[in-house]
Order: structure tokens, then C-alpha cells, then sequence
């Protein structure tokens, strides 16, 4: 059951990274001046972006085939380092 909660996890910051990338060229669709040309380009739905997330990893088989995760991590502040590992 814990290797299901880490595919999710996986996918959830797949979806919020693409959903980060893209908010900039929003912002700036937003700042065009309006009229017909500069409508923002319709964005893919979900499903589109899993699919095509899943399809460039292999499939749903190599996918489900993943039994763990490990995330690793550092920061940095004030000149010192910490790292951790879940």
C-alpha cells in the first residue's frame, strides 16, 4: 500500500510542477492588452498531461512496477547545510 501513496505523491508533483511552469506564461497572456490575438493558447486537461507524463516514463506498467520512493533533499541557510532523506 505504500508504494500506491508513493506513485501518488510522485504524480501530484509531477502535476504541481507543470502547473508552476505555467503560470508565468499566464501571467503574461493576462498582461498582453487584450483583443483577438492575444488570447492565451487553451491549456491541456489533466488526463492529457498524466497521459503524456505516463507515456514518456514508460507506461502505466513501469509505472505500477514501482514498489518505493526515496526523496532526498537539502538546504541551505546562513552558510549551513542540511540534508534529509525520506
Amino acid at each position: 500500500m505504500a508504494a500506491v501513496g508513493g506513485r501518488v505523491a510522485a504524480l501530484w508533483l509531477v502535476v504541481a510542477w507543470l502547473a508552476l511552469a505555467g503560470a508565468p506564461a499566464l501571467a503574461q497572456g493576462e498582461r498582453g492588452g487584450g483583443g483577438a490575438r492575444n488570447k492565451p493558447k487553451k491549456l491541456p486537461s489533466a488526463e492529457k498531461i498524466v497521459g503524456d507524463y505516463l507515456k514518456a516514463v514508460g507506461g502505466r506498467k513501469r509505472v505500477a512496477a514501482i514498489s518505493d520512493a526515496t526523496y532526498e533533499w537539502s538546504v541551505k541557510r546562513d552558510g549551513q547545510t542540511a540534508t534529509a532523506t525520506a
